[in-house]
């Protein structure tokens, strides 16, 4: 489902955002846009599967429940997706769930575990349908189709997760010119610069050239990403089968069998001593993968902040002969149990969590893009720096409008799970491309088949 005029539309709207920043957001210092006459009531407590304090802070639910006083936030962190599926499983789902609109949303709609958000939409005084960014619809599904039919959750916060961050001070030490921050690297020049910024002592590596989250090595969505690049999908139109014996597939393992071969980061055959993220402020890795989020991250991080110059941005990787695309790998949001004792209550607190203050607060803190393009003028402009992040952003917006074709019968960590079990072999020279891509594709058959079991389809 592609909205690639939409997003135009929008990367001019944040460009110009510094024009109507005096403008009120429209959804500021809201509890409920259908409050009750609760003060009589016996409070109910509502599941919030959100983390405390990084997602939602005791201060925002105590202000929430002063207004509402018949409803109890039970706040918890969210991110533990096999303890999720666990309380699905008995069913015990909290009443707001945090889950990831580009591989979730289509599964927990297909299943059954979300709850269609139209109705009460349709009647919201805050959700304003005109308000939307493009980016909500990777939260509708027609029972086909993703990004068509009704909605059945909204972004909290989301980013092109595949661009690059990188140390200027490294680069200085190698020589080497700094990224652009308008034309993309081709995937074979970013190995090669990787590789001239990995500096080995003593037989360690000292310092990586390129830190993606999961390592530098094949993942489910960097596969995704460089195969839609390429104008393939691993999976066929209705998601039904899995082919990853093809040639752009087999093409992208060698790919990623280089990179690990080549020591430019952190891998199943050498990790890191610790996460991506704390090797890459400890000026241990020149190049690391991340969405506008992370310029939130590099601003409240106590040794990087004084130095944020040092850091710069550059758009997503692509192959030389492939299509320029930057779509978000996640889009982090948010559903409604479909068997949620209060849904009126679970509602309001959807409400005031996703369009309400919270919201803008988290397009203060950068902490990635709103789903409101009212609330584009709240991200941070401070600085230089934080001017020309919103520039090289508002810029690479263009190319956002792909959706990665994520497998709804697939659970989000399967094809993961997959790779690391049949591919990391690979790696360590105990199997081979050929026979990973087989053995691949069978597995992933079977567990697409069990999916499709479990929705009901035949």
């Amino acid at each position: 489902m592609k909205h690639k005029w939409y997003f135009v539309i929008i990367s001019q709207l944040i460009v110009f955002s510094m024009i109507i920043a005096g403008c009120s957001s429209g959804n500021n210092n809201i509890a409920s846009s259908d409050k009750k006459d609760s003060a009589n009531k016996e409070p109910v407590t509502i599941d919030l599967a959100f983390n405390v304090p990084n997602e939602i802070t005791k201060e925002e639910i105590a202000e929430f429940e002063k207004d509402n006083p018949d409803i109890k936030i039970n706040a918890f962190d969210g991110q533990d997706y096999n303890k999720l599926m666990a309380m699905i499983a008995a069913d015990n789902a909290p009443d707001i769930m945090r889950v990831s609109g580009a591989f979730d949303l289509v599964s927990f709609a297909t299943k059954g575990i979300a709850m269609n958000l139209d109705p009460y939409m349709e009647k919201s005084k805050v959700f304003d349908k005109e308000d939307f960014t493009p980016i909500v619809d990777l939260f509708r599904y027609d029972g086909k189709e993703q990004g068509k039919g009704p909605l059945y959750g909204f972004v909290k916060d989301w980013s092109q997760d595949f661009t690059l961050w990188y140390n200027k001070k490294l680069f200085d030490e190698a020589n080497i010119p700094y990224l652009s921050a308008t034309e993309p690297v081709t995937w074979e020049q970013l190995l090669e610069i990787s590789k001239k910024l990995t500096k080995v002592e003593n037989g360690e590596i000292t310092q990586f050239g390129f830190m993606p989250s999961r390592g530098a090595q094949m993942s489910q969505n960097l596969l995704l990403l460089q195969l839609a690049q390429l104008g393939k999908s691993p999976f066929t139109a209705d998601f039904g089968k899995a082919d990853l014996t093809t040639p752009e597939a087999k093409r992208i393992m060698a790919y990623w069998k280089d990179v690990v071969d080549a020591n430019v980061g952190s891998n199943a055959v050498n990790q890191a001593p610790g996460k991506a993220y704390s090797v890459w402020f400890d000026d241990k890795a020149a190049i690391i993968m991340g969405g506008n989020w992370f310029a939130g991250r590099i601003r409240a991080t106590e040794s990087a902040k004084d130095r944020i110059q040092d850091y710069g941005y550059a758009p997503a990787p692509v192959f030389e002969e492939g299509t320029r695309i930057s779509p978000t790998g996640f889009a982090v949001g948010g559903v409604i149990s479909r068997t949620t004792e209060h849904p009126e209550e679970a509602w309001r607190v959807f409400e005031w969590f996703f369009a309400g203050k919270p919201a803008d607060t988290r397009a203060k803190m950068g902490v990635g893009l709103p789903g409101f393009k009212s609330k584009m003028p709240l991200l941070q402009q401070e600085t230089e720096w934080d001017k020309e992040i919103f520039k090289y952003q508002s810029d690479e917006m263009e190319y956002a409008s792909n959706y990665l074709p994520f497998n709804p019968y697939l659970t989000g960590s399967a094809m993961d799970g997959l790779i690391d079990k049949l591919f990391v072999p690979v790696y360590f020279g105990k199997s081979t491309i050929d026979e990973a891509a087989v053995q691949l594709t069978e597995e992933l058959n079977v567990l697409i088949e069990e999916g499709k079991q479990i929705a009901g389809v035949e």
